[in-house]
C-alpha cells in the first residue's frame, strides 16, 4: 500500500509517468487469465483420471467378492457332488458354470451394473501313484466388462479337501 505522504508529513507528489502504471494491463490480465486456465484444465483432468481409477477398484474388489463367494460355496457343498465327473449336472461345477440350473448358484452375478461371469474348473488330485486323494483342484475365473466396453478377468486358484 502506497500512503501520499511520506513520515514527516510532507505530501508527495508524484510524477505523471507513476500515475499511468498503477493499474493491470490488458495482456498482463490475459496471461493470468491463460496460466489460471491451465492450471483448471490439468486439476479437472486429474479428477477425470482418479475417477476411471476409483471405478475399476470398485469393479476389481466386486469381483474379488464374487470369487470369495464362489470358493466358500463350493468348500460348503458335499465333497462328493463338487465336480462334473463325480456328480455330471448336479454338481456345483455344473451350477456355477451355467450347464445345469440353480436358484441358489447362478451362473452370472450381478452387481450394481456390472455382470460378473463365473468359470469353474474343478478336477482330482491324484498322488504319486496315480490312486485319486481327498483333494480336489479348483481353478476359478470371474469375466465381466467395464463401463467402457474393456473385459477384464480375475483368477484364483485353490484346493479343497474331504472332511471327515
Amino acid at each position: 500500500m502506497i500512503f501520499p505522504f511520506n513520515l514527516s508529513g510532507v505530501r508527495v507528489v508524484r510524477s505523471g509517468a507513476a500515475l499511468k502504471n498503477r493499474g493491470v494491463s490488458i495482456p498482463e490480465m490475459l496471461i493470468g487469465i491463460v496460466i489460471l486456465g491451465y492450471m483448471l484444465i490439468y486439476t479437472f483432468s486429474l479428477f477425470t483420471a482418479e475417477m476411471g481409477t476409483i471405478g475399476r477398484t470398485r469393479d476389481y474388489s466386486a469381483a474379488v467378492l464374487v470369487a470369495q463367494e464362489t470358493v466358500e460355496s463350493i468348500k460348503n457343498f458335499p465333497f462328493d457332488k463338487i465336480d462334473d465327473a463325480d456328480a455330471a449336472n448336479e454338481s456345483i461345477e455344473a451350477y456355477i458354470n451355467g450347464t445345469a440350473t440353480s436358484p441358489q448358484y447362478q451362473h452370472i452375478v450381478k452387481i450394481g451394473k456390472i455382470d460378473f461371469e463365473r468359470k469353474v474348473t474343478i478336477t482330482d488330485v491324484t498322488g504319486s501313484s496315480g490312486l485319486p486323494l481327498s483333494l480336489k483342484a479348483v481353478e476359478l475365473e470371474i469375466k465381466w466388462k467395464t463401463e467402457d466396453n474393456k473385459t477384464l478377468s480375475y483368477r484364483v486358484a485353490t484346493c479343497v479337501t474331504k472332511t471327515q
